[in-house]
């Protein structure tokens, strides 16, 4: 319910969330209305304070080292959500309100553009809305989709990544033939240039139990990480889109159906432009992790990490290393997260 983002001088910031084991323990779990820094030198210490508390919201950081979040919701009631767009400094000493968005959203995707402006999307009949930090204004990006994003309970944005030609991945949304909470569809991509969308791939209208992360490599191919379809049926769990040309590659499968992840992987880019994915088919919570290099399709060991853990986040962090948040299990009954960071 939180999110994370990488700060200038090799810092990370925590941001909102809720807090299984506050005031309310035993009842719904508070909303956090502050944020965590994480330092190498001292771990975790408190970051600014939030103007609203936040969860089931999202952030993205800006080519100048600030964090702007966006949406989600500051209590358990159904309504309202936040619309005022708050900005932390790069120092992630203070936060402000920098504008709002046109939509309350909840459950939603925020990522950054080329410029700083940064596309919105999710939990709404307008698709998406684009957030010009300069002006503090939003503009609603309406695209008839394959897949919508018409709500965060039956139909949730899961996870985005930008194509090298322009075009934004997305997974999840709902077809309308459908009647289940949580079906996650998908990959479809938007041309908001072009006022269109499409789908993608032989299984895109197939119902999912899992999402899938989508990670854009440098190249601008988009990689697919995770559970490919029920969870009852083998297939594969890394996939390539490429470049330019519609194309998925399956890259991994599982070999078993009952090695699907219960947890879905997290993956990052790295410097060098391999991708370190952190979980393992079958074992959850686990040790293993992997590199995955786009130049050769290859994957291969990478270190296992001291402990079994679920990943839940992963950043790359402007001095070199990745750090790494995870659990031990389930997060409502042991809210502890452990950092790990890889050199």
């Amino acid at each position: 319910m939180f999110s994370l983002e990488a700060l200038p001088g090799g810092r990370a910031l925590l941001i909102g969330g809720l807090q299984p084991d506050g005031p309310d323990a035993g009842k719904d779990p508070d909303p956090v209305a502050g944020t965590v820094l994480w330092r190498r030198e001292d771990g975790f210490v408190a970051g600014p304070e939030l103007l609203q508390p936040r969860f089931e919201h999202d952030s993205a950081a800006l080519s100048d080292g600030s964090v702007l979040v966006f949406s989600g919701r500051s209590s358990h009631e159904f309504e309202p959500k936040i619309v005022d767009v708050e900005r932390i400094d790069p120092e992630g000493s203070a936060s402000e309100v920098v504008g709002a968005l046109t939509e309350e959203r909840r459950d939603i995707i925020a990522i950054a553009e080329p410029g700083d402006t940064v596309v919105v999307l999710g939990d709404s009949f307008v698709v998406a809305e684009r957030f010009d930090p300069s002006t503090g204004m939003s503009t609603p990006l309406p695209v008839d989709l394959e897949f919508s994003f018409t709500s965060a309970f039956l139909a949730p944005v899961r996870s985005a990544a930008w194509r090298g030609n322009g075009e934004l991945v997305v997974l999840g949304g709902i077809n309308g033939s459908f009647d289940a909470a949580w079906d996650v569809q998908g990959p479809q991509v938007i041309d908001f240039a072009g006022n269109s969308s499409r789908t993608i791939g032989a299984d895109a209208g197939d119902a999912t139990t899992f999402r899938r992360q989508a990670l854009t490599l440098p190249d601008g191919s988009v990689l697919l990480l995770g559970n490919p379809g029920q969870s009852v049926l083998p297939g594969p769990w890394l996939m390539r889109l490429d470049a330019a040309a519609d194309t998925l590659t399956a890259l991994q499968e599982f070999t078993d159906p009952q090695t699907a992840f219960s947890r879905a992987p997290t993956g990052v880019v790295l410097a060098d432009g391999r991708v370190w994915i952190v979980g393992e088919p079958g074992h959850d919570p686990g040790v293993a992790t992997h590199f995955y290099d786009p130049a050769t399709d290859a994957l291969t060991p990478g270190p296992s990490l001291p402990s079994p853990t679920f990943p839940v986040a992963a950043v790359l962090l402007d001095t070199g290393p990745v750090l790494l948040l995870g659990g031990s299990g389930n997060g409502y009954v042991d809210p502890a997260l452990t950092a790990f960071l890889l050199e």
